[in-house]
């Protein structure tokens, strides 16, 4: 199943992964228009306007998304509570003002809502587990994050062009074997953290070094093993129980399927 954030939307290339019998979750962008059947025609809507009609605080239909590239699947819709609303407005706001843009209310209206459309059929995804699956998307961004605030990776200490360059690959060398020991000794633990794990791996970053510098591979395969023990024992997520973390509603989708 491919995730992808708006970023990555097309019509058209949901149509083909349909088409190639592939499964998709995505959320919708704003502008776009749906069908659905409604007895005895069928009617067309904007998203905004449909969402509108709803008094329910969730709803789940089959839809035919858009209108020149047209796309069958399932549209998802949660009403989020007033204060993350508020929280997406804001948020909104002050990331078009950075840009010298102000949101239309449109963009402010869809606040109010969570949106998801899917072309994989209930039995194999669920309203509840599309909804935590959508929120791995963010894991993604939080890698990034990792690497910029930690590894520093957008920031440099010259104005010289080629020392500039070699400082970024130098710090992205580092950002991927670090990465590289937190898949080979925390990532299939869904209660890891990848802040906490990043710290652990760089006080351990000269016996990593001092190995491959070595050019044996034994002290390499010691070092490892010892940064994999460590981070089996730590490095673990508080959990949360006002605002569960991710991990902790997956596995909840797998106790209660």
């Amino acid at each position: 199943m491919r995730i992808a954030d708006l970023g990555y939307f097309s019509l058209k290339r949901l149509a083909q992964m349909s088409e190639d019998g592939s499964y998709w979750l995505t959320r919708v962008k704003l502008q776009c228009t749906l069908s659905v059947s409604e007895n005895p025609e069928i009617r067309r809507y904007e998203l905004l306007e449909f969402l509108a009609s709803q008094k329910a605080q969730s709803l789940e239909r089959e839809i035919r998304l858009g209108t020149t590239e047209q796309v069958d699947c399932r549209l998802l819709a949660i009403r989020v509570p007033p204060e993350i609303a508020n929280q997406r407005r804001r948020q909104r706001r002050a990331r078009l003002k950075r840009k010298g843009k102000t949101p239309s209310k449109r963009q402010l209206q869809m606040a109010d809502w969570t949106v998801l459309a899917t072309h994989a059929p209930e039995p194999l995804l669920s309203f509840e587990e599309a909804m935590v699956l959508m929120r791995l998307r963010w894991q993604i961004e939080l890698l990034f994050k990792l690497w910029k605030q930690q590894g520093q990776i957008d920031a440099w200490r010259s104005e010289k062009p080629w020392r500039i360059l070699c400082e970024l690959y130098a710090k992205l060398t580092g950002m991927i074997i670090q990465h590289w020991l937190l898949l080979t000794g925390a990532w299939t633990n869904p209660a890891r953290s990848l802040v906490k794990a990043a710290k652990t791996i760089r006080r351990h970053a000269m016996q990593v070094a001092c190995a491959m510098a070595s050019g044996v591979f034994q002290p390499l395969i010691s070092v490892c093993q010892m940064i994999a023990s460590c981070l089996a024992t730590g490095c673990r997520l508080n959990k949360r129980k006002k605002e569960p973390n991710t991990y902790q509603l997956l596995l909840a989708l797998e106790e209660n399927p």
